[in-house]
């Protein structure tokens, strides 16, 4: 009996074309590469690079304030444009409506007893209302950063890449809810708070770069 023993074929190899393939190999895989580093990162990351970009906004919404002794809740309307901005709170302190706009470094506040300038917003909050509220920082803790002009301590940071506490000038800043908005992930709940004093913002409604 005859047993034929399988020979496998042989393969012929051009090694002329082996470095075109590692070539081509090699572009394909730095483009692949090249790919996943443009990618964007995760929304909250997002958030926390660009935030400084968004100067002009608009909030309306619910401010409470509470003390040991008394409490007080009003709606806030907030147009934003830079560092000049325009503020309306109906109904609080027994006041009716607070109207307070800034521009440049000229404050003027006016409710139904008139009306009072000051380079200062909170200094003329504080003359009609009895409150210290740091307005100032809030143009930036509303949008969910620290303000740039003091330190921060004891930083928060959730699973999503926001920042959900921070203590600053005394005041303890946190955030409980988030809306995004055009790549933003902006607070819905701002508590800021200081061992006499507790004021909430509740934002029901967010508009980028309004007219």
């Amino acid at each position: 009996m005859t047993i034929n023993l399988y020979t496998p074929p042989t393969l012929s190899i051009n090694t002329d074309q082996r470095p075109v393939k590692w070539l081509a190999l090699t572009i394909v895989f730095v483009t692949l590469f090249s790919g996943c580093a443009n990618l964007p990162p995760p929304t909250g990351e997002i958030h926390n690079e660009n935030i400084s970009d968004l100067q002009h906004w608009l909030i309306e919404g619910k401010l409470g304030i509470r003390t040991e002794n008394e409490a007080h809740s009003a709606y806030i309307h907030w147009n934003n444009s830079g560092l000049n901005y325009k503020i309306e709170i109906f109904g609080p302190f027994g006041k009716g409506k607070i109207h307070i706009e800034k521009h440049g470094k000229r404050v003027t506040l006016r409710d139904r007893d008139g009306e009072l300038s000051s380079n200062s917003a909170r200094e003329l909050f504080y003359r009609v209302s009895g409150y210290d509220i740091p307005i100032e920082s809030l143009i930036y803790w509303i949008k969910g950063q620290p303000s740039p002009d003091s330190n921060v301590s004891i930083e928060q940071i959730n699973e999503q890449g926001q920042l959900t506490d921070f203590e600053q000038d005394t005041w303890r800043v946190s955030y409980r809810s988030f809306t995004e908005i055009h790549g933003f992930n902006l607070p819905n709940k701002i508590t800021i708070s200081q061992p006499s004093m507790r004021a909430k913002i509740i934002i029901k409604r967010w508009r980028l770069n309004p007219q």
